[in-house]
Formats: structure tokens, C-alpha cells, sequence
């Protein structure tokens, strides 16, 4: 497992190519990146508009076993929305979404409602 932090547990205000850094983590061979929430929505403003969700993103993209899962922790429902942009991202794998047993139900719901298959 791996797990890229800042100083202040964001990106902001930081030039960073991402393409860089997840291709070095590549190198690490991990089977899972654990990112923060807040990391991942700070991600999403970075790089400008939340695309609307696409037919595609009902599935799960077939990708190398070698590219890590992400294993996303947001326990306040924060990325409500926008995970079917880390399902696009080529240099993930697959989303595990961990989340708090009181956020848990109502997370399933929103799930059960646009995403058919696992996340």
C-alpha cells in the first residue's frame, strides 16, 4: 500500500504533474493507493469542472492488474458525485471506497441508484 501526503494534507497551492507521480508510484509495484477525501476533491478543483457522469462510467474499466486500486476513505460523504471521475482516471485501477458505518447507508443508496456494479 502507499500513500502520498503533503504538509497539509492537500494539493493546494502546489504545481504537481500528476502523470509524474503516479507513474514513480508505479515503480513502488502497490496494489493500493490509499487517498484521503479531501485530497481527492482538492484533486478534482485542481484540474478544473466535474465532468457530467457517461453511460461508461456504469462500468467497471478493465485495467492491468499492475495499475493499484485506490482505496478512497470519506466517511463524510465528501465526494458524493464525483467518483465516476476516478473510475476514468487510466492510472486507476479500481475505486474501494471506505466510509463510516453513519455514512454507510446512505452512500449504498446513491450507489444502488446510478452505479450497477462495484465500485
Amino acid at each position: 500500500m502507499h500513500n502520498s501526503i503533503t504538509l497539509d494534507g492537500s494539493f493546494r497551492d502546489i504545481v504537481v504533474d500528476m502523470g509524474i507521480h503516479y507513474g514513480a508510484l508505479a515503480s513502488f509495484e502497490e496494489d493500493i493507493h490509499l487517498v484521503g477525501a479531501n485530497t481527492a476533491k482538492t484533486g478534482i478543483e485542481m484540474f478544473g469542472a466535474l465532468p457530467p457522469k457517461e453511460d461508461t462510467d456504469l462500468r467497471k474499466p478493465e485495467r492491468e492488474s499492475t495499475i493499484p486500486k485506490w482505496a478512497i476513505v470519506d466517511s463524510k460523504g465528501i465526494l458524493k458525485g464525483s467518483l465516476h471521475l476516478f473510475r476514468r482516471f487510466e492510472l486507476c485501477r479500481e475505486v474501494v471506497l471506505l466510509v463510516s458505518a453513519q455514512h454507510q447507508k446512505i452512500i449504498w443508496n446513491t450507489f444502488k441508484k446510478g452505479i450497477k456494479t462495484s465500485l
